[in-house]
């Protein structure tokens, strides 16, 4: 699986999208994203969108590869996660993915 990667540069305090300057870059893995929601102390993996709107934070994950994780994240809480809350969530996340993964049996080739 290929995808293009477009040429970006700052020209006078602007970013500046070179689309026919882009390159191939090779993807080894498929993101899967997972998202955990929270109301008050329960934790909710990929909520819908109506769960979504009861939501008091959120916290979305992409998880790259299982075996060495790349992780891009964001949170978004009215009273924010805890380090320790964050790393129960993250695990999940990759837990998630993990089963995601297998069940949809993906390689990239």
């Amino acid at each position: 699986m290929n995808t293009k990667l477009p040429n970006v540069r700052v020209e006078n305090e602007r970013v500046v999208v070179e689309e026919d300057k882009a390159r191939s870059i090779r993807l080894e893995h498929i993101p899967i994203p997972v998202t955990i929601g929270c109301i008050e102390e329960s934790l909710l993996i990929d909520p819908s969108m109506e769960e979504e709107s009861y939501l008091d934070g959120k916290f979305i994950a992409v998880i790259v590869n299982d075996d060495a994780p790349v992780y891009i994240s964001q949170k978004n809480a009215n009273n924010g996660f805890t380090r320790k809350e964050y790393k129960k969530v993250l695990g999940m996340c990759v837990e998630e993915a993990r089963k995601i993964r297998s069940a949809l049996n993906w390689t990239c080739s």
